[in-house]
């Protein structure tokens, strides 16, 4: 986002999170933390790589300025079912954090977005290759 706002300062930056996080209830209502108890737990997803429940105030802090409001929630299903394209169609392997946009864009809630706020341009970071083998073959083999 900030490199991102640097080069084009009107671009929008949708960010796209593990079903549960709240970014988006956190950005809506200007608080890096909603749940001072449950702020350090960890959320059960298979997006290990992303797993706490908050940002921590320094990505907060850029988040809170450069984010669209429209944050994107992916559940592991919808992880899973981008792993497998991508390593089936793309050629790509992927972790089930780097998987979270394109789950994102194969969603019916960003056809719904794309749709109302009529975004023609699209780009979309798909990144992370940390992933054992036995443990991406159990993602995409068991994706819907």
């Amino acid at each position: 986002a900030v490199a991102l706002h640097a080069l084009r300062p009107g671009v929008r930056v949708i960010a796209v999170e593990p079903k549960g996080k709240g970014l988006g209830r956190c950005l809506a209502l200007s608080q890096r933390v909603l749940d001072p108890e449950a702020a350090n737990g960890a959320l059960d997803t298979i997006a290990d790589a992303i797993r706490t429940k908050c940002l921590g105030p320094t990505p907060w802090a850029a988040a809170s300025q450069l984010l669209d409001p429209a944050v994107l929630s992916v559940d592991d299903d919808q992880i899973r079912a981008a792993m497998r394209i991508a390593l089936l169609e793309l050629k790509q392997v992927v972790e089930p954090a780097g998987a979270l946009t394109l789950a994102a864009l194969l969603s019916p809630a960003f056809k719904q977005l794309r749709e109302e706020h009529q975004l023609r341009h699209v780009a979309a970071i798909v990144c992370g290759g940390n992933i054992d083998l036995e443990t991406l073959f159990l993602h995409v083999r068991t994706g819907p």
